[in-house]
């Protein structure tokens, strides 16, 4: 069953939430939700530009990121295929309005994570 274009949102913020009260840091709740919700065999091009897109909005609260990871983030994020997630519109996954969203969500977490700092130390936080 696909992911509509709200729930997925809802349901990330949720998880992270649900990890802060376990007491983890914000830091391990993002990790431990994106690890719940992304897979590589994750065929919905909404559903994997929304984890990455929102897992990157969550991820520039930090005042510096590992540099392995920002590239990795930078790839993903130029990766998101729009036309193919414009066509789900059709099938009511998401609306105009969402679409339009995304797109500028997207747009606004490239420019920012490209100006994010890099922290050379894979474990620092």
């Amino acid at each position: 069953m696909a992911w509509q274009y709200q729930d997925l949102i809802d349901e990330f913020y949720w998880d992270i939430e649900r990890y802060k009260k376990e007491y983890y840091s914000h830091d391990e709740a993002i990790n431990m939700t994106f690890d719940e919700f992304y897979s590589e065999s994750i065929v919905d091009e909404m559903e994997k530009a929304l984890i990455f897109i929102v897992y990157v909005e969550l991820s520039l609260q930090n005042p510096r990121i590992f540099s392995k990871t920002k590239d990795i983030l930078i790839y993903e994020l130029e990766s998101i295929n729009l036309e193919e997630i414009e066509s789900q519109i059709k099938d009511g996954q998401l609306t105009q309005k969402q679409f339009e969203e995304l797109s500028s969500r997207k747009e606004k977490a490239l420019q920012e994570i490209k100006l994010m700092p890099i922290d050379l130390c894979n474990q620092a936080r």
